[in-house]
Parts: structure tokens; C-alpha cells; sequence
């Protein structure tokens, strides 16, 4: 096998998104490439983005009982960082430590307008006394 063969075939792997292993042996020559499958992303699910927001941008809520936007931030950042970004898996988190279905948790993204000021006061409790100064 040629050099050049081998950076192409390398390039197609890399591009290549349902591949879980390759093992390619000539001679005394061998490669092995590993790919774990691609999350698939719904076409209606908002995208998450770790992109720096302040809350002086965010717009507040007429409704009283809705967090402010600097709770919303506060509470976004530290359920982001707790779960590394992955705000899917914060929402099961969520409904365990508020004691409610799961159906009943909000989405992240959607804490603009749906965070109440006793949910942000359920996280923030809960995630400020263990953030480790």
C-alpha cells in the first residue's frame, strides 16, 4: 500500500461517521482506526451553545413568578458546567432533585421564558454550596 493510498483512506475514515473499527494490515504495516457512531440531533431540538451571554442581554419576564434573567444565566452556566454542556442529561437530574416528572422539567433552552424563581432557587441550593471555591 502506497503512502498517498494510506493518507486517503485515512481522510475517507475521518469523514466517515458509522465506522467502529478498522484494521488494515500490508507486510509489516499496520493501521487500526476506532470511530465511535455520531449522536444524531432531532431537526426541531434547539442547538445548544456554549457561546458567552450576559444576562444584561437577556430580556426579563413580565410574569413575576419567572426567574430573572441573571438567575436564568446563573442557573444555565452552572447546570452546563455541572453536566459538561450536555444539557440533555441535566433535565433527569432535574427532575429528581425537584421531585417532579420528568414530562414536568423544562428544557434548558427554554429557561428564558420557563424557569420559575423556585426552580432556580432548587439548582442554584443545590449547585452553589458544591461548586468548590
Amino acid at each position: 500500500m502506497k503512502y498517498n493510498e494510506i493518507i486517503e483512506l485515512i481522510g475517507k475514515v475521518d469523514k466517515s461517521e458509522n465506522i467502529t473499527g478498522v484494521k488494515i494490515k500490508d507486510g509489516d504495516f499496520s493501521i487500526r482506526i476506532r470511530k465511535t457512531p455520531s449522536e444524531t440531533k432531532k431537526v426541531d431540538e434547539p442547538i445548544q451553545t456554549n457561546d458567552f451571554v450576559t444576562a444584561s442581554t437577556m430580556v426579563a419576564s413580565l410574569d413575576p413568578n419567572i426567574a430573572s434573567p441573571g438567575q436564568v444565566k446563573y442557573a444555565r452556566d452552572m447546570v452546563g458546567k455541572k453536566f459538561e454542556g450536555n444539557m440533555d442529561a441535566s433535565v433527569d437530574w432535574l427532575a429528581h432533585l425537584m421531585e417532579v416528572p420528568l414530562s414536568e422539567v423544562p428544557h434548558p433552552s427554554t429557561w428564558d421564558s420557563t424557569l420559575t424563581n423556585e426552580m432556580a432557587g432548587i439548582i442554584l441550593d443545590n449547585l452553589v454550596g458544591k461548586r468548590g471555591n
